[in-house]
C-alpha cells in the first residue's frame, strides 16, 4: 500500500471519528497537523535560526493550539503536551522541538509573563 493510499484511509477514519466524538475533534486538530508535517519532514533537517526567530503571536498560537485567552499554565501545558511526543529524545525532529520552544517564549513574552513566574 503506498504512502498516499495509507494517508488516505487515515484522512477517512479521522473523518468518521471526527463527526461522533468533540474529544477526537480536539485532538486531531491539535495533534494531525504536526505528525503530518513530521512525517514528510526529512530525519536530517535542523532549524534554521531564522526559522526560529520570526514568529509572530498568531503562529506561535497556532503551533501550540492555544487561544487569544490563554493563561501562562495553559501555554505551559500545550508546550509540555507537544514536547512528549516532539522531543528529539523521543524521536523528534530537531526542527519541531526549536519551532515548538519558539512558540512558548513568544507567547510568554508578549503577555508579558516569564518562564521564572
Amino acid at each position: 500500500m503506498t504512502f498516499l493510499a495509507i494517508l488516505g484511509v487515515l484522512f477517512l477514519l479521522g473523518m468518521f471519528l471526527m463527526l461522533r466524538s468533540p474529544i477526537v475533534r480536539m485532538l486531531i486538530a491539535t495533534v494531525a497537523p504536526i505528525l503530518l508535517a513530521r512525517l514528510l519532514t526529512p530525519r536530517n533537517q535542523t532549524p534554521h535560526r531564522h526559522d526560529a526567530k520570526e514568529m509572530d503571536t498568531r503562529e506561535a498560537r497556532e503551533i501550540l493550539g492555544v487561544s487569544e485567552l490563554a493563561s501562562r499554565e495553559d501555554i505551559l501545558e500545550a508546550h509540555r503536551r507537544l514536547m512528549k511526543h516532539m522531543h528529539p529524545d523521543k524521536g523528534g525532529s530537531n526542527y519541531f522541538a526549536a519551532r515548538i520552544n519558539r512558540a512558548r517564549d513568544v507567547l510568554l513574552d508578549t503577555t508579558g509573563i516569564t518562564l521564572d513566574q
